[in-house]
């Protein structure tokens, strides 16, 4: 007669512990709490069962994979060796996150603030970063193959020895970072790499990877040590090389580059762009020239003001002349 009991007392346990393994929630921007945590693929409650997800708390190993994070707040949140892989954190915000070591394929960070976050040795592939805020993030010796980066804004940041792969960072933003070391196969379309320091980078065009730096701005960066690289099969056919056309390196530094006969188009650089000891071959033998090369020389501001200052003194005296040589002049002279 006391099985019934039992049975019922079992059930209530079990239910409160299902109730339990699916418990957390998280803070959103706007003040809202979204409870419970889901699934970005069904909606259905996360597994996750851990401490609530709010700004700074720490989430340290949490298993966070196929979570529905979208406008999470989560500044300052420690994140370390979380697994990530298929979370959704589009226009969340996690600036001054630590995610180092993280682990996730297909990470939707849309729109997402990591100013200021830690990044360094998260790896996966196919990041989804577009529009995302990562000034000043430190983001080193990672891996970022096949990321979507278009737009974003990587101001300052400090990539060094980054690795990215059929990237996609056109119209993205690299003022100012530090990408020393970094290997680049990328669609980096009008991408701004002004001031920013890419000593010793690699750019490659490699395995059909549509590498172009085409109206790309490298103004005032520092590419010294840099290598080009073209996409080359059995035989030595050349198959592909990097697209420079409108890509402008006027004021930068491409001493000691090698390589740069793998670049196609024509680049701009100005009388301040320095080419000391830079190669048009890998093995350092062939010096660079930039007009043999068919780049664009861009004309210093005084001479093009000096140009056009005469041009329209030239214009004045034409007509000035003109003016004279006509029956009104002449009777004007007359007078």
């Amino acid at each position: 007669m006391r099985w019934p009991s039992v049975a019922c007392l079992v059930l209530v346990v079990w239910l409160s512990g299902a109730s339990a393994a699916f418990g957390a929630s998280y803070q959103r921007t706007d003040g809202t709490t979204v409870d419970p945590l889901r699934r970005v693929r069904d909606g259905t409650p996360h597994p996750y069962s851990g401490t609530d997800l709010a700004p700074g708390v720490d989430l340290q190993d949490a298993g966070l994979g196929g979570a529905d994070l979208r406008e999470a707040a989560l500044s300052g949140a420690d994140l370390r060796r979380a697994g990530l892989v298929g979370t959704d954190f589009r226009d969340a915000d996690l600036s001054n996150a630590d995610l180092r070591q993280a682990a996730g394929t297909i990470i939707s960070l849309e729109g997402a603030d990591l100013s200021g976050a830690q990044l360094s040795g998260m790896t996966g592939f196919s990041f989804r970063m577009t529009g995302a805020n990562v000034r000043g993030a430190t983001w080193v010796d990672s891996v970022a193959d096949e990321a979507r980066l278009s737009g974003a804004d990587f101001s300052f940041a400090d990539l060094r020895g980054w690795n990215a792969s059929e990237a996609n960072i056109r119209g993205a933003s690299f003022v100012q970072a530090n990408l020393d070391g970094a290997s680049l196969a990328v669609f980096a379309t009008d991408a701004d790499f002004s001031r920013s320091t890419l000593r010793g980078v690699s750019i490659a065009y490699i395995d059909d990877t549509q590498t172009t730096l085409r109206g790309a701005s490298f103004r005032q960066a520092d590419l010294s040590d840099a290598s080009f690289y073209a996409y080359i099969v059995g035989g030595g056919l050349l198959v592909a090389r990097i697209d420079v056309n409108d890509t402008d390196f006027s004021g930068a530094i491409l001493a000691n580059a090698v390589g740069l006969e793998n670049t196609i188009g024509s680049a701009l650089y100005d009388a301040n762009t320095d080419f000391t000891s830079a190669w048009s071959d890998l093995g350092a033998t062939v010096p660079f020239d930039p007009v043999a090369a068919g780049w664009t020389l861009i004309p210093e501001p005084g001479t093009g003001l000096l140009i056009g200052l005469g041009l329209a003194g030239l214009t004045a005296g034409q007509t000035a002349g003109r003016r004279s040589r006509s029956p009104v002049g002449l009777a004007e002279g007359l007078a």
